[in-house]
């Protein structure tokens, strides 16, 4: 077999590690892959996806009392006599995106970490960083009124957080509700009140503080 037909097969049979691992990439927040990453990661969900497809066969052999369907995945990756099933590789798509689904969980939840800080092995938490840990769990500890000090313009939004994004750009972005508007030199003066306020900053120009009130 030459390469590039190996290269053409290796493609479309790993196709279901290709769609798990773009869930993942999806579902996550800020986790950043190398190529090599993706390369390794598409390789073992393939896998993966097409033993869990083994497993549905065999499931279903026993419930329906039906012959057990072969998985030729394993035999069409390195012999081109063999014919791709594509019907096979929807099915495995298809257990790809549950399982991207389910991994995506387990990463965002961080139920690895948890484990292994209840053993004792580690007290990570399985954030990407500090903002990510802080705000993930559906903003967990974030009920009271957060402060966002803005040094340039003299400003503090006071407010409590709704919605949070942190892009690749560098940028923060806030969505706050019932909002109290201070000069940062002159916090008990307030210069507005607002229901809402969208913030968007640039994160090496800001400070966020955490308190109880306006006052802090």
């Amino acid at each position: 077999m030459e390469v590039s037909d190996l290269l053409i097969r290796l493609i479309i049979l790993l196709l279901p590690g290709l769609i798990s691992i773009s869930m993942i990439k999806f579902l996550i927040p800020r986790r950043r892959f190398i190529l090599i990453d993706y390369i390794i990661y598409i390789v073992i969900l393939g896998f993966l996806n097409y033993l869990l497809l083994f497993v549905v066969y065999n499931i279903e052999s026993l419930i329906c009392n039906s012959p057990l369907k072969k998985v030729i995945f394993f035999d069409a990756l390195f012999d081109q006599n063999i014919a791709v099933d594509i019907k096979e590789i929807l099915l495995a798509s298809v257990i790809a995106i549950f399982l991207g689904i389910i991994i995506a969980i387990i990463i965002n939840k961080g139920i690895f970490y948890k484990l292994f800080k209840w053993l004792g092995l580690t007290n990570r938490t399985g954030a990407v960083s500090v903002w990510g840990e802080i705000f993930e769990n559906k903003l967990k500890g974030f009920k009271k009124f957060v402060y966002v000090v803005d040094y340039e313009n003299d400003l503090v939004y006071g407010g409590q957080v709704e919605k949070y994004s942190y892009n690749d750009d560098n940028y923060l972005e806030l969505y706050l509700l019932n909002v109290i508007i201070t000069k940062n030199s002159k916090r008990k003066k307030v210069l507005r009140r607002m229901p809402k306020l969208y913030i968007k900053l640039p994160n090496d120009k800001v400070v966020i503080e955490i308190g109880d009130d306006v006052n802090g």
